[in-house]
């Protein structure tokens, strides 16, 4: 019997990058997955793919910008699923004009929070009670490697992955008693398709500084969210997981 068998999970930002591999980790250990993403052409093309290999997923159309369209999605995988027992909190939005905080304007500060914390504060409102119905479960939440450090740029997606820290943390506790765990994964820099198209210098750049002298792969973090969710991870919950090959404790 694979782990998650008779498990329905939720992967919200699963149509590319570590959304997608986690969907396709979690399928394969047997869950029933929802792939829910803003592009749905992409999602199914992954539901699609998982099918091939012999899981169970389905895509819906998802915005995390849009509450309507998360609680939809959350009773759509209770309604073909039979419940909620995972929930992974993986998208995000990134803005050129994310600066400093002088230079930022207010607009892009009220639509990357909006999207970045105020998604998965929407996502973890509607899931919460669903997961509870079930008995208790899993939640991960994606937040960024340099969570322990500042940046001279993007101050707004730093805000934001922080604010998902507390989030989590607060979950972990409320919850808890309810058997819900809550946890968090924080990626370096990971070869997703954005990365390869956009940054491949700074791939190498990183590696460079990394102990293992590589950026992760996709699967990699998978692996550390399915760990999370899992049996395994039982008494865990409120911590954050780094996949960042140990580059934030490199001090050479």
């Amino acid at each position: 019997m694979k782990r998650f068998e008779g498990k329905a999970a939720l992967v919200v930002g699963a149509a590319m990058g570590i959304g997608a591999a986690a969907a396709e980790r979690l399928a394969q250990d047997g869950a029933s997955v929802v792939l829910a993403d803003i592009d749905l052409a992409a999602a199914e093309g992954r539901a699609e793919g998982i099918r091939r290999a012999g899981g169970t997923a389905i895509a819906v159309r998802a915005d995390l910008a849009d509450e309507a369209s998360l609680k939809a999605v959350i009773d759509q995988t209770c309604a073909t699923y039979g419940g909620l027992d995972f929930l992974v909190n993986s998208g995000f939005m990134r803005s050129a004009s994310d600066l400093t905080v002088t230079d930022t304007p207010q607009e892009i500060w009220d639509q990357m929070m909006d999207v970045n914390l105020m998604g998965y504060v929407r996502s973890c409102r509607h899931g919460i009670p669903r997961i509870i119905e079930r008995g208790g479960g899993a939640i991960v939440n994606l937040t960024t490697g340099s969570h322990r450090l500042s940046e001279p740029r993007r101050v707004v997606y730093g805000v934001s992955k922080i604010g998902i820290q507390a989030l989590t943390r607060h979950i972990a506790v409320t919850y808890g008693p309810q058997g819900i765990r809550a946890n968090i994964v924080a990626p370096g820099l990971t070869l997703t398709e954005n990365v390869l198209k956009a940054t491949p210098a700074g791939a190498g750049n990183w590696a460079a500084m990394s102990p293992l002298r590589r950026a992760a792969e996709p699967r990699e973090v998978a692996a550390a969210i399915a760990f999370l969710l899992s049996d395994d991870a039982s008494h865990i919950s409120g911590e954050t997981l780094g996949t960042d090959g140990g580059k934030m404790i490199n001090a050479g």
